[in-house]
């Protein structure tokens, strides 16, 4: 099941028109590292999710509040 961020980052590279490649260029990263973000099979350490963050223009405030939320929901879920 792919988490909302893999959803999110996916829809806003297509919608800036960006290729798996070009973004992870963006990063500095490589393609496959990119990929395994968007296919949710890689957690982001904190430096990605601030690229994240940026890249989703969001509040980096904003973002981690929702990123915790979302964690706890799933705690919750899994419990």
């Amino acid at each position: 099941m792919k988490s909302k961020l893999s959803i999110i980052l996916a829809a806003k590279r297509n919608e800036k028109q960006l290729t798996k490649k070009q973004t992870s260029e963006l990063m500095g990263v490589t393609p496959m590292y990119y990929a395994r973000f968007e296919n949710n099979n890689l957690t982001p350490s904190k430096r990605n999710l601030d690229f994240f963050a940026d890249f989703l223009e969001m509040d980096k405030d904003e973002y981690y509040r929702r990123r915790e939320e979302n964690e706890i929901v799933n705690f919750l879920r899994a419990s």
